[in-house]
């Protein structure tokens, strides 16, 4: 029988003594890829969540999955031309209920009228049955960063309602609304 130098021979006792690591392996990459599943599934359950919040009577429900300040100081930026901004382009008909909104009211707009209310308003107004929700209409969803989720509801020719979701403290939440 030939020898083996002794290297090789530890090498193979360390592999016989270890049957079970191609399957620890095996359970450690099947962990990763269901964590990763998870976390791409998991905004659109919240989007799944808010479409049947928004459906509900009274905005107050859509409260734990929108950050109010956020959206409102996502439309102050846009309005200061020195700030940056997660809004992109704005519609002729949003710029013009801002300028209308401001020119009668002042400095306390966006605060006055950027509501819950408001929100869900924006995210239903391109339902075709009343209680249809805001999933139908979906034109886009997908991330945009590891912890930003950018949703169009529309079309784009019928001047789409442009939502942005971040992930903050394990919670997605609505951080930006425009049209």
């Amino acid at each position: 029988m030939m020898r083996l130098p002794r290297r090789r021979q530890a090498l193979l006792l360390i592999r016989r003594r270890r049957p079970g690591a191609a399957r620890g392996r095996r359970y450690l990459l099947a962990g990763v890829t269901a964590i990763l599943l998870g976390f791409g599934i998991w905004p659109y359950l919240v989007l799944w969540r808010i479409d049947h919040a928004a459906l509900q009577a009274d905005p107050a429900v859509l409260a734990p999955y929108v950050d109010l300040e956020a959206v409102r100081r996502a439309i102050t930026s846009k309005l200061n031309k020195d700030a940056t901004s997660t809004i992109g382009p704005l519609s002729d008909r949003f710029i013009h209920w801002l300028q209308s909104a401001i020119a009668s009211d002042g400095s306390g707009t966006i605060r006055r009228l950027v509501t819950l209310r408001w929100v869900r308003d924006q995210l239903l107004k391109h339902q075709s049955a009343r209680d249809a929700g805001l999933l139908p209409g979906l034109s886009y969803a997908f991330f945009e960063a590891p912890d930003e989720f950018r949703v169009r509801i529309g079309q784009a020719s019928e001047n789409p309602t442009e939502v942005r979701m971040r992930l903050r403290h394990f919670r997605w939440r609505i951080t930006a609304v425009y049209y």
